[in-house]
């Protein structure tokens, strides 16, 4: 799966919000924040919980597939295809 997070680390900055705090604001584990730093799937009720903390819907956090570009996202990475 190609998932990518960048768009929340972006939030998360925009925010001044460290990673931590938003974990212990949404309520997520520490298991789940680590998947998804790599770029690893999390089930819907982890983007739920991180939405609803942030006030946001999922597709302003995740992305699927491919960049603007049309290169490949795989993780936090941009591949050429």
């Amino acid at each position: 799966m190609t998932l990518n997070y960048d768009n929340l680390w972006r939030i998360l900055a925009q925010r001044k919000m460290s990673k931590t705090q938003m974990r212990d604001k949404s309520g997520i584990s520490t298991a789940s924040l680590a998947k998804m730093s790599k770029g690893e799937a999390v089930g819907p009720r982890v983007i739920e919980k991180i939405c609803t903390a942030l006030g946001c819907q999922p597709e302003r956090i995740v992305r699927y597939g491919r960049s603007s570009d049309g290169k490949r996202v795989t993780g936090n990475k941009v591949t050429k295809e």
